[in-house]
């Protein structure tokens, strides 16, 4: 029976001596329990028995999330699926509470000691070398220094959406984070932030945490023996949902006040009466409303190209809908969403419908649509040998294979893309990919590699599918794939940046690997078959939500 405290490197936002202190001893006594409750169970402890392969790295595991949260928690596994299985749990779990019991005051103590070191900023403090393993050559260089503040603001002018920086907001105070707002306009590295900005100092109990949500994260790419197989080993709440920061790296006399949610967004419309209103695809919230009224049968048109209106310029994949206050209205104070009152409709635009789509995918798949608001139906391979897909308009594919299908399942598909049918390949170790090549709907070259890694990203301007992006953002990378070669009637909508592309996370010889400058996502569009091929991960698990758009321009892409 796997019984945890894990292996080094340990993530350095725990306390992780005040944690190791009790959680080994507690281990022990679990071990204990379950050789005298059962007869045949032994225990594997991966502190004491392993030199690596097992961490505690992300706070994506349900014990490691416990831990940033003052908690002794442990991982516990067995390989029987029967009773015996439940006795050991069961020997494992008492063993623990009777240690609580016995050591109840000093554990609280410690937990307690956690807080106040983040109350009163005091500095970590090394594990114990009692407790240290001889091997453990991460020690050193896992202290983490904690800046003095992260600083988050909420308008328009630094961010893509105003949607975005609230839901970070009010998730940082689900997690008992402590948020505040500046109670004056503030200059933090020569830019000036305005009154009501947020505010997250780390002189609070749970630094560790609000650090691990809205640090960076770090390249270990060279912790290979670690990272090789247990992923993910990097996470950046900010970065990946969309949100601009900064990082004030000491204390400014600055009056802030607390706050115990985070304030509503509100939307706009611009101008009077109109022959057309218009929105950008800025948030999921934008995606969701379109989605919404698609549904309810409203009349919508999304731009082909930009546009210019009264001397704005809109871009490709604006939002559009002939000229009603009242849906203008409800626009704005129903989303929060600004809407702006166009002069004519613009010529070059596309109808949008409802779409029937089919999705091959994971959970994370299925929660990024339900999410954006599209209605789809997850698909099995026998149903797709049987020819499934002919009742669909867009086939989200996430892990099929071409060779996966048999011969009237291929046969239905290619009947499928030559009758208009659309193709949006989703990044797992490029089986999507492979799927469009084989069905020779698409002329590629990719590579990819191992890895999990945030990654910058340069989204073209004025492209259908990066509609709504800046130029430069961030995107998740896993098992990441770059394009190498490609027919010229494909389009490149974003691109690795052609610098130090990686933020953070797990790439070995990324410097090296031949990915910088080169293509993640491209797609074709013709009469007969639009495909799109996305190398990040804009799904995976539900995570970066920035990217869920992403996939939504992708699946409004093909309309025609």
């Amino acid at each position: 029976m796997l019984i945890e405290p894990c292996t080094p490197p340990h993530n350095p936002n725990y306390e992780y001596d005040l944690y190791i202190k009790w959680a080994l001893d507690q281990a022990l006594a679990m071990e204990a329990e379950l050789i005298a409750q059962t007869d045949e169970m032994e225990a594997r402890i991966p502190y004491r028995d392993w030199d690596d392969g097992w961490d505690d790295w992300s706070p994506i595991y349900v014990a490691m999330y416990a831990m940033y949260h003052g908690a002794y928690a442990h991982t516990l596994e067995t390989p029987h699926r029967d009773d015996r299985g439940v006795d050991a749990h069961y020997a494992a779990v008492w063993g623990a509470l009777k240690f609580v019991a016995q050591n109840r005051e000093a554990m609280i103590r410690d937990q307690i000691e956690v807080f106040r070191r983040g109350f009163w900023n005091l500095l970590q403090q090394p594990i114990p070398p009692e407790l240290l393993p001889e091997w453990d050559q991460y020690q050193d260089l896992l202290i983490q220094e904690f800046p003095a503040a992260y600083v988050i603001p909420k308008d328009a002018g630094f961010q893509v959406s105003p949607h975005q920086p609230a839901t970070l907001i009010d998730f940082l105070l689900c997690n008992d984070i402590q948020v505040e707002q500046a109670s004056q306009a503030f200059t933090l590295d020569g830019i000036e932030y305005p009154k009501g900005t947020y505010v997250v100092w780390m002189d609070q109990p749970k630094r560790g945490l609000a650090n691990a949500i809205l640090d960076d994260g770090l390249d270990v790419s060279d912790m290979v023996d670690l990272f090789a197989s247990i992923l993910p080993s990097v996470w950046s709440h900010p970065r990946l949902w969309g949100i601009d920061l900064a990082v004030m790296e000491e204390k400014m006399d600055l009056r802030t006040h607390a706050v115990n949610k985070a304030d509503v967004p509100q939307g706009s419309v611009e101008g009077d009466e109109a022959c057309a209103y218009a929105y950008l695809p800025t948030s999921i919230v934008a995606i969701k409303a379109t989605n919404d009224m698609l549904e309810g049968g409203t009349i919508l048109y999304r731009a082909a190209e930009s546009f210019i209106d009264s001397g704005r310029t809109f871009g490709t994949g604006t939002i559009i809908f002939p000229g009603d206050p009242a849906l203008a209205d409800e626009l704005s104070s129903r989303y929060a969403l600004d809407v702006s009152a166009l002069s004519e409709l613009p010529d070059n635009t596309v109808q949008m419908r409802e779409q029937r789509i089919a999705v091959y995918g994971d959970e994370g798949v299925h929660h990024c649509l339900d999410e954006l608001g599209f209605g789809y139906d997850e698909v099995l391979r026998s149903e797709l040998n049987a020819g499934a897909i002919s009742g669909y308009d867009v086939f989200l594919n996430r892990g099929l294979r071409w060779s996966d299908l048999d011969a009237a399942g291929q046969a239905s598909f290619t009947e499928w893309f030559a009758a208009g049918g659309d193709y949006v390949g989703l990044s797992y170790r490029a089986r999507s990919f492979q799927f469009a090549i084989d069905a020779d709907i698409i002329d590629v070259e990719y590579e990819y590699d191992i890895g999990n890694a945030i990654v910058r990203i340069d989204c073209v301007q004025d492209d259908s599918i990066a509609a709504g992006f800046p130029e430069n953002d961030y995107a998740f990378a896993y098992y990441p794939v770059w394009f190498t070669d490609w027919a010229t009637d494909v389009e490149i909508a974003a691109s690795l940046d052609e610098g130090d592309f990686l933020l953070s996370g797990f790439w070995p010889d990324w410097q090296t690997s031949g990915a910088a400058g080169m293509p993640v996502i491209l797609y074709t569009a013709s009469d007969s078959c639009d495909v799109t091929l996305i190398g990040v991960d804009c799904t995976f698990r539900g995570h970066p939500r920035n990217t869920f758009r992403i996939v939504a321009n992708a699946i409004y892409n093909g309309l025609d």
